[in-house]
């Protein structure tokens, strides 16, 4: 792939980007969008907001809805953002640049940047106002394409041959996880850049010719031999001929053994999933048929292709808990292709629990409800466990009333105010918490279930003496008697005396004989005077 090619292939900006719900999209300033109809243009139909140029800022955000809100993205390409970890700069590999794809000093070529960098860079990202991180594609590449003066490596991410694996250059699915996690942690979602219509140039041709050939001239051919149109089966309402090892124009082969197994899935190393016509020249039916600069052209039209791609992807939500897609190429794919797949993967989406941050919401407007039910904890560390939670997120009455979630807002609001009441809970070296943190009972002398801790505030509180909280686990009230603290000017803390949950203000100490009583699940905080 030429440089010049690889270029413009990042730079095509004007290819939509595909939300887990509903699209907000922008089409080129200036374009005509005349000529499509609500009933033919896929981002009418999934209810886009679009304009005829680049709209201002106050649009984007008047157009945001619950299903699909404007973000403020920020495009992350990993190799030339930050290296987190030199150890990965050759991605594992060995020898000179041409095999590990390594050349700091060349555009070109890998420069050692990862996953590990944006997120060593995330409070960066979120200073700037983003709301969104577009990652450039990060699975496992070819390191290494062309020849002479065309030679380069797969730094940008779009010579994909593993599917399944980011990049060892970038990291591991670990880091992409991980990374999803710190950002949902910030508000922030991430979008994955990805491609469905090309993989790595892996496929040669026995002619050893690549001049485009159209369906005209040599028409695709099922297992009998007899011409077909392919375009008649792509919407997947009709079953795909049956076609043989020699329906294409040219005679797809491999240059070595290794290649003929590079891809995976392994459906992606069966030459009959490809269009094999030759080089696009980006004109007519070639710029949906031909080899994108000589990168290997799926053929879309296929149902199993349709599948494997929706699974490909569906499989990353299920794993990571990214938000969604920016789509490479779009126009390079028949748009039969496009309602499948996006109906698979939000399918997809559901049946993964719409995990991250769509599980793990809060929401404090009761009449929206808190999100209880929303969805099923993420599939990757939890799927074991959906059969006990299914039931549970379903039963209407343990979704919490309006008086429930305001009560929760409440008491949370007063662990900031005792947090901040004093010095004793920033503590800040784990010398000061071995001289100041004190557990008074032990064995036989502690109440089964209910654990007690002391904090001495001698020289850092200007208020108290000590503090002492009380954790009660068990369902009932339960009584702690600490002799130590017998005859102590000892109090419930003044914002729990005062607290919004009545059955906290019940939480007390008796000073004759030193006895504190905590309701059932619940932790009570006291101050010595």
């Amino acid at each position: 792939m030429p440089r010049t090619a690889m270029l413009a292939s990042v730079s095509t900006l004007a290819l939509a980007l595909a939300l887990v719900g509903a699209p907000v999209a922008v089409r080129n300033p200036g374009s005509d969008i005349t000529d499509r109809s609500a009933g033919t243009d896929p981002l009418a139909v999934a209810g886009a907001a679009q304009w005829r140029s680049e709209p201002s800022a106050a649009a984007l955000l008047a157009a945001g809805t619950k299903a699909g809100r404007a973000e403020q993205f920020y495009f992350v390409l990993p190799d030339r953002f930050a290296n987190g970890d030199p150890r990965n700069d050759a991605g594992g590999l060995a020898g000179d640049r041409l095999s590990t794809g390594l050349d700091p000093k060349d555009k070109g070529f890998y420069h050692g940047g990862d996953l590990k960098g944006v997120m060593d860079r995330l409070d960066y990202v979120q200073g700037l106002g983003t709301t969104a991180i577009w990652l450039a594609p990060v699975f496992k590449n070819r390191p290494v394409q062309g020849s002479g003066a065309d030679v380069s490596a797969g730094y940008h991410g779009y010579w994909i041959t593993d599917f399944t694996q980011v990049d060892p250059h970038f990291g591991t699915n670990a880091d992409l996880k991980k990374l999803v996690r710190q950002a949902h942690q910030r508000g922030i979602k991430v979008y994955l850049d990805v491609i469905v219509n090309h993989t790595a140039d892996v496929i040669r041709y026995a002619e050893n010719t690549y001049t485009y050939v159209d369906k005209k001239t040599s028409p695709y051919t099922d297992a009998q031999g007899r011409p077909f149109e392919d375009r008649n089966y792509a919407d997947g309402n009709r079953d795909f001929p049956e076609v043989d090892a020699e329906p294409f124009p040219y005679t797809p082969t491999f240059a070595t053994p290794a290649d003929a197994k590079a891809k995976v899935p392994a459906w992606l190393n069966d030459p009959t999933m490809y269009h094999n016509r030759g080089d696009s020249t980006f004109a007519g039916e070639n710029s949906e048929y031909g080899d994108f600069f000589g990168l290997d052209d799926l053929w879309t039209e296929r149902p199993e292709v349709v599948r494997g791609m929706t699974k490909i992807y569906g499989d990353w939500i299920a794993d990571t808990g990214v938000d969604g897609f920016r789509l490479d190429t779009v126009e390079h794919a028949n748009l039969e292709f496009w309602p499948q797949f996006s109906q698979g993967i939000a399918r997809a989406a559901e049946k993964a629990g719409n995990s991250g941050d769509w599980f793990n919401q809060i929401r404090w407007d009761c009449a929206q409800g808190n999100g209880f039910g929303a969805g099923l904890p993420p599939a990757a560390d939890n799927q074991d466990k959906w059969p006990y939670a299914k039931p549970l997120l379903a039963d209407p009455k343990l979704v919490p009333d309006c008086a429930a979630i305001d009560l929760a807002g409440a008491r949370y609001a007063e662990m900031l105010r005792i947090r901040r009441s004093s010095p004793v809970f920033g503590l800040t070296t784990a010398e000061q918490v071995q001289q100041r943190v004190a557990f008074p009972l032990s064995g036989a002398a502690e109440t089964p279930g209910v654990l007690t801790m002391t904090v001495d505030a001698r020289g850092l509180d200007g208020k108290w003496k000590s503090l002492t909280v009380v954790f009660n686990a068990t369902p009932q009230a339960a009584t702690q008697q600490v002799p130590g603290l017998r005859g102590a000017d000892v109090a419930l803390h003044p914002v729990l005396r005062d607290s919004a949950d009545p059955v906290l203000r019940t939480a007390s100490f008796d000073r004759a004989s030193g006895t504190f009583t905590v309701p059932g699940r619940s932790v009570a905080v006291f101050v010595q005077s």
